[in-house]
């Protein structure tokens, strides 16, 4: 079979993408968005990229390891979906059952390379090269199935691929381009992108790449992921050290999350007097910074978390500076509303009745 014939019946399969306004599962709903992404990406790829033999060999290597990876993802997640229809089911069935097929023609694929020498290192982990990574990763974007193939234990993007002539200047070209990218995610304007536009599973895996890649406010967003389980499981241990190493960084959201945990005794033993440093460390950060709306949320749950920490002291002296961090709670997270998360509405409204609270029993 040739590789047109094989497009042809990768266009084919794709017939099947269309999602209906009756399925209501809407995990189901993003999880075939992503398979219709990558999958189409790929298609022009080997289209339109303009790859020799041996590039298009090791970009299908790699998009077999992607593939494989998110399908044994895709079987178990339609397991546990709670499904109310049974069309929802026959709809996870068939996408599953769609995704195999596809597998197979990749397969199909990589026979039309078998007589290719292969220069390149072949990492048995990922099934691929770096180069056939990285190739798949200008097409289709950051990837977190090779998020570890690019660093070094300490974090350092590894050598270039090696290769030869057209070869060596196109391996490159590749990581220059990633280099270019690495830097344009460190941003926290990119790391805000994300968290405006995309969904969550997406955006848990973009925080990973982003954080590997030393984006302390992505640290910060990956330990959220994990305490609440937006976009993956919860995980107290990998929110903790993810929050830990965005708070050395001085983004104070993660000095307020660590105080949370500290507090509440989430992965690690009470620790009051934690609990408060970490608090103060993040009020006295975001405070400097109010004219930006990211700060006043910020600076907003550090007030909470201290508000309550002065509250359960029972001293009227802590009475006083607990009403004071309520008050300044309640009036910064009105003013950054846009960016509530998921527990700021009800820190908000537990403020509120802490400030009426509070103020009936002081002028008593």
């Amino acid at each position: 079979m040739s590789i047109d014939k094989i497009i042809q019946e990768f266009k084919e399969e794709s017939s099947f993408f269309s999602i209906q306004e009756e399925i209501q599962d809407k995990e189901y709903i993003e999880e075939e968005k992503m398979w219709k992404t990558i999958l189409t990406d790929f298609i022009a790829g080997l289209e339109l990229g303009n790859m020799s033999d041996y590039d298009a060999m090791h970009y299908v290597q790699a998009f077999e390891h992607v593939v494989s990876s998110r399908k044994d993802y895709l079987w178990e997640a339609s397991e546990k979906a709670e499904l109310e229809h049974r069309k929802d089911y026959l709809c996870w069935f068939a996408l599953f059952a769609m995704i195999v097929r596809y597998s197979k023609l990749i397969k199909q694929l990589l026979r039309l390379y078998d007589d290719i020498t292969d220069d390149y290192v072949y990492i048995a982990e990922y099934s691929c090269s770096k180069r056939g990574a990285a190739l798949l990763e200008k097409r289709l974007g950051p990837l977190v199935e090779f998020e570890e193939l690019f660093f070094d234990e300490e974090g350092e993007e590894p050598e270039k691929t090696t290769g030869e002539g057209d070869n060596a200047r196109r391996a490159n070209m590749v990581y220059l381009t990633r280099a270019e990218y690495i830097k344009s995610i460190m941003t926290d304007d990119y790391v805000e992108y994300i968290s405006n536009t995309a969904s969550a599973k997406e955006a848990f895996y973009l925080y990973r790449i982003a954080a590997n890649c030393g984006s302390p406010l992505a640290k910060y967003k990956l330990g959220l992921c994990y305490r609440y389980g937006s976009g993956t499981k919860i995980d107290y241990a990998k929110a903790f050290d993810a929050f830990s190493e965005a708070a050395d960084n001085d983004v104070p959201g993660a000095k307020t999350a660590l105080g949370r945990m500290y507090r509440s005794g989430d992965y690690v033993k009470v620790d009051s007097d934690a609990a408060r440093n970490f608090f103060i460390q993040a009020k006295d950060i975001a405070k400097s910074k109010l004219d930006d709306s990211d700060m006043q949320l910020a600076y907003a749950e550090a007030m909470y978390g201290l508000g309550e920490m002065n509250y359960w002291t029972y001293d009227e002296a802590y009475r006083h500076e607990s009403l004071h961090c309520f008050s300044e709670a309640v009036y910064y997270y009105r003013k950054c509303k846009d960016k509530w998360l998921q527990d700021s509405g009800y820190q908000y409204r537990v403020a509120k009745e802490y400030v009426e609270k509070l103020a009936h029993c002081l002028n008593e």
